[in-house]
Order: structure tokens, then sequence, then C-alpha cells
């Protein structure tokens, strides 16, 4: 259940300060940063004054609702990184990763959940590896999922989808916005999202709200 998992996973709320607290006390491989940006190009600047504000840097970024616009002009500001991205066909949307060039990023047009173009979904994925040949690359998709769209439709592709990523034999990634409440104990379609990712030996890291406005 949500209970289970939350009293497993050490999840918590973070500010800038005790971010690079908890970042200085761990030394790991491959550190990842998932934003949901709510335009690259409205936002892109307030983006670079966070990160100037951490004391590590991130080796992957996973930006989700890039939306459409000048999305390579403003990447280019990210100098030390490689990226992919699918942009949104609308004003909302869109999907990119950034990796530091110390590692190679090889883009995977082979794994789409929306294969058949029928479900509001922007993703991308991407595999990396570093110069270690004794560490099998990792492997991120980066995921919106607009919000409205049929939970059912979304469940079924995303199910097909982790069942042939168990055949990858990597480390596998997935974040993203999915406009899903994880949380939710008796909605049906969510129960089933969860299941889905559990099944599939997917365990979820994030246990907390993370949109809390005044009606939710």
């Amino acid at each position: 259940t949500a209970t289970d998992i939350q009293n497993v996973i050490n999840c918590d709320y973070y500010n800038e300060l005790k971010l690079n607290n908890l970042i200085k006390s761990k030394h790991p491989d491959l550190s990842l940063l998932h934003l949901n940006i709510r335009s690259l190009n409205k936002n892109w600047n307030k983006l670079i004054c966070f990160l100037n504000s951490l004391e590590v840097k991130f080796k992957a970024l996973a930006l989700t609702e890039i939306g459409k616009n000048n999305i390579d002009n403003n990447l280019a500001f990210f100098e030390k990184y490689n990226y992919i991205y699918q942009p949104s066909v609308t004003t909302h949307g869109g999907a990119c990763l950034l990796v530091d060039k110390e590692y190679n990023l090889k883009k995977r047009n082979d794994i789409q959940i929306n294969c058949n173009n029928d479900i509001k979904v922007e993703e991308i994925w991407g595999e990396i590896s570093n110069t270690n040949p004794n560490k099998p690359p990792t492997l991120i998709g980066v995921v919106y999922r607009h919000p409205n769209d049929p939970i059912h439709k979304f469940n079924e592709r995303i199910e097909v989808l982790l069942e042939s990523l168990s055949q990858e034999k990597k480390d596998i990634i997935i974040c993203g916005d999915f406009n899903i409440n994880l949380l939710a104990q008796g909605h049906e379609g969510t129960k089933n999202t969860r299941n889905i990712f559990l099944s599939n030996n997917f365990l979820p890291l994030i246990t907390l709200p993370t949109r809390i406005t005044d009606n939710t």
C-alpha cells in the first residue's frame, strides 16, 4: 500500500541549505534532479539561480513542462551538459534530459510509452555511461503526462513498456510528472498505476505531496 511504501522510503522536503547538507553527506556515482519547470523559456533564469545556489553539481537534470519555444537557445546556457528533449505540441508539457559531458549520452528512440501517439504524453529516454567498463549503463526516462488524459490508457502503455524494460539488464530511473496522485488510496486508476510499477520492481522514491495549494 501507499502507507507501506512511505514507511520504507526516506522522503522529505528540502530547501537549498538542507539539500546542500544532504548532498555533501553522500557521494553517489550518479546524482539526478528532476524539476517541473512550467516553461523553460519563462523560468530558465530561475533554474540557473537555483542550481548556482547548490554546492554540488548534479550529474543529470530532468525537466518537464519545458514548453515548445526557444528550447535550444535556453539549453545552450548549460555548456557542461549534453541534452536531449521532446518539446510539447502545446504551451504545456514536454520533457528534457541533460547529462554532464563526462558521461556518454545516447538517445533511445526505441523506447516509448506513447508508441501509438494516441495519449497525451511527452517523454525522452537516454542511456548514459561513463568510462568504467565494469559498470553497466543507466537508463533514464523523463515523462510528462498531461492532466485529464484517461489514466487507464497510460496504465496500459506503461505496463507494456515496463515489462519490456526488464530485459534491459540496466539500472533504470523513471522520473517526471505523471499528474497522478500515487498517495490516493481509493482511486482505482491510481492504484493500478502504483501496482504496475511495483510488480515490475520499480519503487517510488517520492512519497509526499509535490504540489500543495489552498485547495489540495
